[in-house]
């Protein structure tokens, strides 16, 4: 296999840490180039650390070719602060990021979603996540992987009451999401990491999208 060349988002995030770490591992990428805000505690002779200001990441512009772009940038309401800021994090830094890469010669995007993301939904959260991924798709990258986790079991560095507390309910309620319900269950974040390596590495175009089962099979790749 021709060796790629990663660029990663949200590298210090649940998702991003993980593949990261899976993407240095991995014998496919030749190099790794991480967009960050302040720099990470891992060192590893493949990662290139690039302190950026995400406000001005339209801007930026790679010296090294790029093949694919993984993307785990996200936060929640609560987080940012308000609509209007985590609409900046969730939608415009993504796409931004995206065209960034793009730029760099990225053909390849694969990027963290949600369950029920739809432009249309009443959920505020659920409704940017679908206008994002539309988004994206105008992009017209080679091949666009889009994954909508359930709800990301483990302990995250980032306090998410909500979050903790579906965590807690969901043991109760997983056995009763069957049929299409399934993908509302709970998955590791280490699972949708490697399921994002994992479909890298096939020779796929077009626009997918990839639900908890999808991503079991993908870990399959990796």
């Amino acid at each position: 296999m021709q060796d790629l060349s990663a660029l990663t988002v949200g590298a210090s995030g649940y998702v991003g840490g993980y593949l990261l770490e899976m993407a240095l591992s991995h014998g496919a990428f030749a190099s790794v180039t991480a967009l960050v805000r302040r720099p990470l505690t891992t060192s590893h002779p493949m990662l290139k650390q690039r302190i950026v200001d995400f406000e001005q990441i339209a801007e930026e512009t790679l010296d090294e070719p790029i093949t694919d772009f993984f993307c785990c940038l996200g936060t929640t309401r609560r987080t940012a602060g308000s609509r209007e800021a985590f609409r900046r994090v969730d939608f415009d830094y993504v796409l931004e990021s995206a065209s960034c890469a793009q730029r760099a010669g990225a053909e390849g995007c694969f990027v963290v979603s949600s369950v029920g993301a739809n432009p249309g939904a009443s959920n505020f959260y659920l409704r940017v996540k679908g206008e994002m991924e539309h988004a994206l798709g105008r992009l017209n990258f080679r091949s666009l992987h889009i994954f909508r986790p359930g709800l990301l079991s483990g302990n995250r560095a980032e306090r998410r009451p909500a979050e903790r507390a579906a965590q807690v309910a969901m043991p109760f309620v997983q056995p009763f999401l069957v049929g299409g319900l399934r993908r509302y269950r709970s998955i590791s974040a280490e699972i949708v990491a490697a399921a994002m390596i994992g479909a890298a590495l096939t020779d796929s175009r077009g626009r997918h999208i990839h639900h908890n089962e999808d991503m079991y099979e993908l870990t399959a790749n990796f």
